[in-house]
This record gives C-alpha cells, sequence and structure tokens, in this order.
C-alpha cells in the first residue's frame, strides 16, 4: 500500500551504477509532497491502544545471532548508555532501539526504527543505521529514504512519543514541536565503500553532491535536518549469542561526513563527558 502511494520514499532499488543520476533525478518539490502525505496519514499506536516504546534487554530475542549485523550494532551502541558528541558542540544519547511505528498488521511495509535519540536540546533523532556484512550494502541514499519515511512517521505522532519518551524513559525535556532529525549512521568502512573514487568514477557518479543538494532542499521545505555520520573503526563489535548482549568493547569516535564537497571530508566531532 505505501510503496504505490509514496514511490518515491519507499523505493528500494539503489545501484551503485547511475546513482548520481538516480539522486538527480529526484524533484525536490515532489519527495517534500510525498513526506507530507505520509505526515498526513502516518500510523498512529496511540489510536490503538499499543505504546511506542517496549521493554528491551539490549540482546537479541531470538536468543542467538541475527542475519543483521545492523540490529546487533545498534543493540551494542544502546547498550554503551552514554552521550555522544554533535557538531554544534552539545550531545545527543540513544533512547531505544528498533521502535516500532506500525500501528495495525495492515501497515505493510511500515517498519522500526533502528535507533531512536535525542539531543541535549531534546529533539529527536531518527537514525538508520547501516552496517552491511560483506561488501557495500544499501546505499545512502537507500537508507536517507527509509529515514525520511520513518522521520514522518515520528513526526506525525511527536506529542504521544514526547509523552512517551518522559514517562517511561524518564527524559525531562522532549521537543514536540521541531521534525526529528534524519541520521545517516554507519561505520567508517561502510562510507569508504560508497566514497570509494574508484566507484565514483566507474559507476556511480558524483553522487555524494546531488545527496547534499536533495537533503538541503528538502529541509527548506519540511524542516527536517538530514545528516551524515560515521563511526570510527576501532571500536570492536561482541554479537549477542546465546542471549547475551552485543557489546562494544569503548565509545565510537564519531565524524561527520561533509557530502556537500568534492571530495568528501570526515570532520572528527570534539569529546564530550559521555556520563555526565
Amino acid at each position: 500500500m505505501y510503496k504505490a502511494l509514496y514511490p518515491i520514499l519507499f523505493r528500494d532499488n539503489w545501484p551503485a551504477r547511475g546513482l548520481e543520476h538516480a539522486i538527480a533525478s529526484i524533484d525536490p518539490d515532489a519527495l517534500a509532497a510525498e513526506y507530507k502525505a505520509l505526515r498526513k496519514n502516518a500510523p498512529r499506536r496511540r489510536e490503538v491502544g499499543k505504546a511506542y516504546f517496549v521493554e528491551h534487554s539490549g540482546a537479541p530475542s531470538s536468543g542467538s545471532s541475527s542475519n543483521r549485523l545492523e540490529e546487533h550494532y545498534a543493540m551494542a551502541l544502546w547498550n554503551l548508555s552514554c552521550r555522544l558528541p554533535r557538531r554544534s558542540g552539545g550531545w545527543h544519547r540513544f533512547l531505544d532501539y528498533q521502535a516500532p511505528l506500525k500501528a495495525r498488521r495492515a501497515d505493510s511495509g511500515i517498519g522500526k526504527v533502528d535507533l531512536l535519540g535525542i539531543t541535549d536540546r531534546g529533539r529527536l533523532i531518527i537514525v538508520e543505521l547501516k552496517y552491511p556484512r560483506s561488501g557495500r550494502g544499501d546505499s545512502p541514499a537507500h537508507a536517507l529514504m527509509e529515514g525520511l519515511r520513518y522521520a514522518a512517521i515520528v513526526e506525525a505522532n511527536l506529542q504521544p512519543i514526547a509523552i512517551e519518551v518522559k514517562r517511561k524513559l524518564g527524559v525531562k525535556r522532549v521537543d514536540d514541536r521541531t521534525p526529528p532529525i534524519a541520521q545517516v549512521l554507519g561505520p567508517g568502512a561502510w562510507w569508504r565503500g560508497w566514497l570509494d573514487p574508484g566507484l565514483k568514477n566507474r559507476a556511480a557518479g558524483d553522487w555524494n553532491r546531488a545527496f547534499a543538494r536533495l537533503a538541503s532542499a528538502l529541509e527548506a521545505q519540511i524542516g527536517v535536518t538530514v545528516e551524515c555520520m560515521a563511526t570510527d573503526d576501532n571500536a570492536k563489535l561482541t554479537l549477542g549469542l546465546n542471549g547475551q548482549a552485543p557489546a562494544l568493547d569503548c565509545p565510537p569516535d564519531l565524524y561527520h561526513i561533509h557530502l556537500d564537497r568534492n571530495p568528501p571530508e570526515c570532520e572528527a566531532l570534539p569529546p564530550v563527558d559521555r556520563h555526565a
């Protein structure tokens, strides 16, 4: 249903070859219109008595390894229970992982937010996480569309979500008026794979600048800030096996990816007091 109604937001086919053209061909006005329409018609869990936040243990519910490394990485980041730096000089932390958005079984195509974060100013962050088992995996364009459709649903439900965040998670300050941030997050290796000069010259083209132009045009129309972030490759991930929680041996350093530059640049973010 949703793919038919919102073909740009729910597009899943983003191959490397011709990625620049695929992104550049998107009409920002049309994408913004789809976002607004999805926001208007978004699933609403409160209407059917379902909570947005369920009790999580920080470990895979199956008790064994998941085929999706993103789930393990998301749990490991959440399990750190620490503050992470922002480019503005503030901080954010993760409130939940695999946060459900579907209200009814009929809401096919609506998934879960990989990680839901909040800034020190109370603004929510929708994190679309990429951590492929091998190869490049999904492209940043794919991640952007996933993040935008989840952001539209969260924005439509900002007030009930804010109430739950305060009551269930003990957060005192939640901004229930400002659209969320859509963050594309992945390890440095994933970003390097998609920004590899050989791939860009041979097949993908300068997709990064097309991506940055689209993100900027969207923010001007719908108020959703798109940010691209990388974690360093030094933190070692231990998978959650046999009921154990996935873990990182240390909090990762964060980098802001400047896709609007050619070549793109990674800006190391300043450290913060992680447990203040």
